[in-house]
């Protein structure tokens, strides 16, 4: 049991240079070598605009696009009968929109900063969210967005680590390299535990930094010394994220989404990672749903889920610092089967992206095609769906890419770098 804990704490940075970073709140290419660093971030991004991002995303394909804004009042577009999905209007912000029912019970000021990206993800096979993350080889070097958007967050938050940790069964990759997969309970029994590192925070923080100081003061220059002044955690500041993290991490019980969410908070609380990803269920692989009665009480978890977690972040004060998004590998057929199921649809999926940086939307729609339903192209400017729209179906996926980056706070010669098709979509972004 000791073997494994060590080695899970070595690989979430809870231990050396990592755990000192956290009891310091300074990064930890400062702290290994802080008489050569610039004492300056990356200029590249804007550390008042730096979100971190939890993310959910599924390999199951959930129907996640049949109930949210912008399906509803589509002709011939079929959704579950009952009070409990019917027809509600809905305000995100300055736009009024209908969607479900479960939608309107999420709190109003997350709403206001939420947007709903109607797209494809042009795939339709259960194993290929690796592929969407990567957007079907859109992203420079294959790369999928989330390694993107770590390895550029990472040092503007000061995160221990750059590497994305997934806490519900999500396959994600890190410059190629499958990430395991850490469970609420395996978490919490790292940190909520006798020998838990986090017990040991402050006296590590007051020594680390007493000998930090004594360097700079005989060797280091100012620039140096303010960056420690400026980033260094107060005593304070290390017992309240020390406590804050365990009795987060303490109301875990399962490995529930729920659970996911709780840790998700944990994590980002400790900085260990500038992203987290977690599995929210929407429906899920429901070919066979008679009444779509899966659907109806995944979509109502699902939404619940999501609000618990902005309840999450209000309480923690992190809700101007972390931006939600769903995506997964594909959406599902909005009329193809009535209300007894529905199959796999490469051509429309619905992104989902709330945060300080959002605004309240409704990007793009579905159209007519075939015995189903196709994404729109998109007008960058305006959010409408459109045929003259100068975001093509082909460019929707990486475009909401860049879209998402741009909420989190990468500049735009970054994301075209980095993802090499598509265009930033204006009307999902606030200032």
């Amino acid at each position: 049991m000791m073997n494994r804990r060590h080695l899970l704490r070595n690989a979430l940075g809870l231990s050396g240079m990592g755990l000192l970073s956290i009891a310091t709140g300074l990064p930890a290419a400062f702290l290994r070598q802080p008489l050569a660093h610039a004492g300056e971030g990356d200029d590249m991004i804007d550390p008042d605009r730096a979100q971190y991002l939890v993310l959910s995303a599924r390999e199951n394909g959930d129907p996640f696009n049949a109930n949210a804004p912008g399906t509803y009042g589509v002709a011939g577009v079929v959704h579950p009968a009952g009070a409990a999905m019917a027809a509600t209007a809905l305000q995100l912000g300055a736009v009024s929109t209908t969607a479900a029912k479960p939608w309107s019970t999420m709190p109003q000021w997350a709403l206001d900063r939420a947007s709903f990206i109607h797209h494809a993800t042009k795939t339709q096979v259960h194993g290929h969210l690796v592929k969407v993350l990567q957007l079907l080889g859109d992203a420079y070097r294959s790369e999928t967005i989330t390694s993107i958007f770590a390895k550029h967050l990472g040092p503007v938050l000061g995160t221990v680590g750059t590497t994305p940790v997934p806490v519900g069964p999500v396959t994600m990759t890190y410059e190629g390299r499958t990430l395991p997969q850490l469970k609420p309970t395996t978490l919490k029994e790292l940190l909520v535990a006798d020998d838990s590192p986090l017990l040991g925070l402050q006296d590590l923080r007051d020594q680390a930094l007493d000998e930090i100081h004594l360097l700079l003061r005989q060797h280091g220059n100012a620039a140096q010394r303010r960056f420690m002044s400026d980033h260094s955690n107060a005593r304070a500041d290390v017992r309240t994220l020390s406590e804050g993290a365990a009795d987060l991490l303490s109301a875990v019980e399962d490995d529930s989404p729920l659970a996911q969410v709780y840790a998700a908070v944990a994590l980002i609380k400790l900085k260990l990672t500038p992203v987290v990803a977690i599995a929210i269920p929407f429906g899920s692989d429901n070919h066979s749903d008679a009444g779509l009665a899966k659907e109806t009480t995944e979509t109502t978890s699902g939404v619940a889920t999501i609000a618990a977690l902005m309840d999450l972040l209000q309480a923690q004060g992190l809700q101007d610092n972390v931006t939600f998004a769903s995506l997964n590998v594909f959406g599902r057929t909005l009329k193809k089967q009535g209300t007894s199921g529905r199959t796999h649809l490469a051509k429309h999926h619905v992104t989902m992206m709330m945060g300080r940086h959002v605004m309240g939307s409704v990007i793009g729609g579905p159209k007519a095609a075939a015995d189903d339903y196709e994404a729109k192209p998109i007008d960058s400017m305006t959010g409408m769906g459109s045929d003259s729209g100068d975001i093509s179906y082909e460019d929707g996926l990486p475009s909401v890419a860049k879209t998402l980056g741009a909420a989190l706070g990468l500049p735009d010669a970054t994301l075209d770098y980095e993802i090499l098709k598509g265009k930033v979509i204006s009307a999902a972004l606030a200032e």
